[in-house]
């Protein structure tokens, strides 16, 4: 992991966990709280706190993968139902006392961080979920939806991030596909790789509307398209 020099704010910092830079597979953060599911050193902490300028929650439901299986923005989290009853009271009570709803939802496609691209007011979904299904997500995270693919995959959320004010996306988002996500996020959609030419954003790239971890085999090439596509200044 690489670090900033202590003191001084750094937008997109590079991260990994455990030496695996896909961090967005195991990470989750809005503009309240990051997620983790394993205590950190206070460099790696600080790390965090730097780049998103949020508060550290550590979050162990029984799995690592907390940024493939929750989906998370600013009005609340959603869970699978599967994972209900490794959900603890005082997480729970943790979570409402920040201001954010929790739902569980109960559809076979359980893993919503890969299957949800959201931000604190749109949400990309996979075209296999029903119109129950979207319902609760839209009321659990007050957003509004649309289903869709990213260069023609349909777990949106693994090949793309998106914040109120900016989007990343798989380089090879098709001419239609962007149209509509520009359509839809009114935000134009910027075509970039990670951890050394990974075109799968969604699993490397943890964001909030302050900043972001980047995983840590991307290039200074990557890192600067990723500040650039999420607006951060």
């Amino acid at each position: 992991m690489q670090r900033a020099e202590k003191g001084i704010p750094v937008p997109v910092e590079k991260f990994d966990l455990d030496g695996n830079p896909y961090i967005g597979v195991f990470l989750n953060a809005n503009d309240k709280v990051l997620l983790i599911p394993e205590r950190l050193s206070d460099n790696a902490a600080e790390s965090i706190e730097k780049a998103l300028n949020v508060e550290v929650l550590y979050f162990y439901p029984g799995t690592r993968l907390l940024g493939s299986l929750l989906a998370m923005n600013n009005a609340g989290i959603l869970f699978s139902e599967y994972i209900r009853d490794s959900v603890s009271d005082e997480f729970l009570r943790e979570v409402e006392e920040r201001g954010m709803r929790v739902g569980f939802l109960e559809d076979k496609l359980t893993a919503l961080g890969n299957n949800i691209l959201l931000n604190n007011k749109k949400a990309l979904l996979h075209p296999g979920y029903g119109r129950r299904s979207i319902k609760f997500i839209e009321d659990t995270l007050d957003v509004e939806t649309a289903v869709g693919t990213i260069a023609g995959i349909k777990v949106t959320g693994s090949v793309g991030v998106v914040t109120d004010k900016g989007l990343l996306v798989h380089p090879k988002l098709t001419s239609r596909e962007e149209e509509a996500l520009e359509e839809f996020f009114c935000l134009s959609p910027v075509k970039v790789t990670v951890n050394f030419g990974s075109p799968f954003v969604g699993a490397a790239v943890v964001a909030n509307n302050r900043g972001a971890l980047v995983g840590s085999k991307s290039t200074g090439i990557e890192m600067g398209k990723v500040e650039d596509g999420l607006n951060i200044l």
